[in-house]
């Protein structure tokens, strides 16, 4: 699977979610090796780009032909190949400069790396004074709420009718029988605060803005609440984030869950990174299990 495009003059640049990037030329056949001289058939060509880059979090390229790709690995280094300045450079090349803005300030002739996009209704919801900007306040605030969680010795402070709205587990809880609904404080035990405190705020925001490591025990949290879209959220945030450090912990909070899709996914970094992967695992029946399931899964593709 892929987490970016990014389209050249008459190539095609994929980044997948291994942070590999992937790359598709097309050469038109002016010459009628089709059989027909006037024809021009487009034959793609598929190949990887050198692996000594490391790890790729984000790429670009543009339709000039003068301009070159450029790459930027999780250590925020800043790779350039292609033409650049009347200059060929046939491989990635390590460069100083520190965000795709400055690649293309210097190139010839200079453009903006920033896209322009249309406003969308979702920009004028955040205009202030809208449901969106009331929710954001309203989020944490005492003076409103009508229930606090406390986490590790602290409150957040939320409401109960949109708990209620957002998630059927809540709705059955403050709906039903549950005996302690209509307590005003609840203690949370099992969470950190920033995992609570995040998982809450989605509910009146709409949006994540936590780390990689924070989102495997939001997506417990949201798992268990069963809000599947903040799950959603938090796969999107792990898919694009795995490490064979991480990729045994997210393994096994999958299995525990029983998260098939991030199951699937991990298994599949797993291949790839067999020998490392298995060296983060805690127990050796994990390591067997997962390296069963790796095989299976290479058998499976033959």
């Amino acid at each position: 699977m892929f987490s970016q495009i990014v389209c050249g003059a008459d190539f095609t640049l994929a980044l997948s979610n291994e942070g590999k990037i992937y790359s598709v030329k097309v050469n038109l056949n002016y010459y009628g090796h089709s059989g027909n001289r006037l024809s021009c058939v487009f034959k793609p060509s598929t190949f990887t780009l050198t692996e000594e880059m490391g790890r790729i979090r984000e790429i670009a390229a543009t339709l000039y032909k003068s301009h070159p790709c450029a790459a930027i690995t999780e250590k925020n280094q800043v790779y350039i190949w292609g033409k650049c300045n009347g200059h060929y450079v046939s491989e990635p090349m390590l460069t100083s400069y520190s965000s795709f803005d400055e690649v293309y300030a210097v190139a010839s002739p200079p453009v903006t790396y920033q896209r322009f996009r249309l406003k969308t209704m979702k920009d004028d919801c955040k205009r202030k004074g809208s449901v969106i900007e009331r929710l954001n306040t309203a989020f944490n605030n005492p003076e409103t709420a009508d229930i606090a969680f406390i986490v590790e010795g602290k409150k957040i402070h939320v409401h109960k009718n949109l708990l209620t709205i957002g998630s059927e587990v809540f709705k059955n809880l403050f709906l039903g029988d549950w005996k302690d609904s209509c307590k005003n404080e609840h203690v949370v035990e099992d969470h950190s605060y920033n995992t609570f405190f995040a998982f809450l705020k989605y509910f009146y925001t709409d949006e994540v803005d936590f780390s990689p490591e924070l989102a495997l025990d939001v997506y417990a949290v949201a798992h268990f609440y069963l809000v599947t879209d903040l799950m959603y959220e938090c796969e999107r945030i792990l898919k694009s984030s795995l490490t064979v450090q991480n990729a045994a912990a997210v393994y096994e909070k999958a299995i525990l869950l029983g998260a098939k899709d991030l199951c699937e996914l991990c298994s599949e970094f797993c291949k790839d990174n067999l020998v490392d992967v298995l060296n983060n695992f805690g127990t050796a029946d994990l390591k067997r299990k997962v390296f069963l399931e790796v095989f299976t899964w290479v058998a499976n593709q033959k």
